[in-house]
């Protein structure tokens, strides 16, 4: 073991296949034989090694989940889910090992089974975050939002899970946003619009946020553009009901882009509707620019 840490596989493999002369029902040997096997990539060896010592030891929960570990690398992934399966029974309060479980149902597509594992995790460990991160996503999967939604705001309070946390829920706010936006669109009054308006404002509201966070706490301008893009459809929506919060958001998204003639024009029309005819004509100026070709 001394000589696997110390990364001289091939010395460590030579040392516990002489072990197992000595004592060829040494489990432990078998084990480490295993593991050596693995880190050097060679998955064969690993797993005779393993089934070897299961044969002595059939119910060790670390031989179990190792050999799931051992199948997945050569994509044998139904041995591989039978095997973490087999290592849960013995040990049902390994966290990491459901949630390998999980990660193995989930790339089978049994959503049903791949919840289950993530649930049973977070029973276990209710602040096991990796475990929410996916299990919003099989959520997801599925159609169910709200529970999606949930635990991927559980996940965002870890910051190992933060930033891909953050990442779904921006995209499940702009899904949920343009459903919102067809509804408005078949709005067949007044009153009905603008109470689908400020709904929408308040999904886009959402988004925007977690965009923002996504920019200035992991510092990743390639969000940038989303960013832009929730601006200029929460001020396109909210005109609806609130001509001065859409400009607002209007100007925030020249802020953000300049250059876009889009939000200028969006922004003179809004003046225009005022009867604030200087900063309409402002707006058309920026916009001509904007659309101006460069020389």
């Amino acid at each position: 073991a001394d000589k696997r840490a110390a990364g001289d596989i091939d010395d460590a493999i030579r040392h516990f296949n002489w072990a197992l002369r000595i004592n060829p029902e040494c489990a432990t040997c078998l084990k480490d034989l295993s593991e050596a096997h693995a880190s050097a990539g060679r998955f064969d060896e690993a797993e005779i090694a393993l089934r070897k010592a299961l044969a002595l030891l059939p119910r060790d929960s670390d031989a179990l989940f190792n050999l799931g570990t051992i199948l997945s690398s050569k994509g044998m992934h139904n041995a591989a889910i039978d095997a973490y399966a087999a290592s849960a029974e013995v040990n049902p309060n390994d966290v990491e090992l459901l949630y390998n479980l999980g990660v193995k149902f989930g790339e089978r597509n049994d959503r049903v089974n791949e919840i289950e594992a993530y649930e049973r995790a977070l029973k276990v460990q209710p602040q096991f975050t990796k475990a929410s991160l996916n299990l919003g996503a099989a959520f997801a999967d599925i159609g169910d939002d709200i529970k999606a939604e949930t635990h991927w705001l559980t996940a965002a309070v870890n910051p190992d899970t933060c930033k891909p946390a953050l990442q779904n829920l921006a995209m499940l706010y702009e899904q949920r946003a343009a459903k919102a936006i067809r509804s408005l669109n078949s709005a067949t009054t007044k009153d009905q619009a603008i109470a689908i308006a400020i709904n929408t404002d308040a999904i886009l509201a959402s988004a925007q946020s977690t965009i923002e966070r996504i920019i200035y706490e992991f510092s990743d301008s390639t969000w940038s553009s989303r960013l832009l893009r929730v601006l200029k459809t929460r001020g396109r929506v909210i005109a609806v009901s609130d001509i001065e919060q859409a400009i607002t958001h209007l100007l925030k998204a020249t802020e953000l882009d300049s250059s876009d003639a889009s939000v200028w024009l969006a922004l003179k029309q809004a003046y225009t509707l005022t009867g604030n005819t200087v900063k309409a004509s402002h707006a058309y100026e920026m916009a001509s620019k904007c659309a101006a070709p460069s020389h």
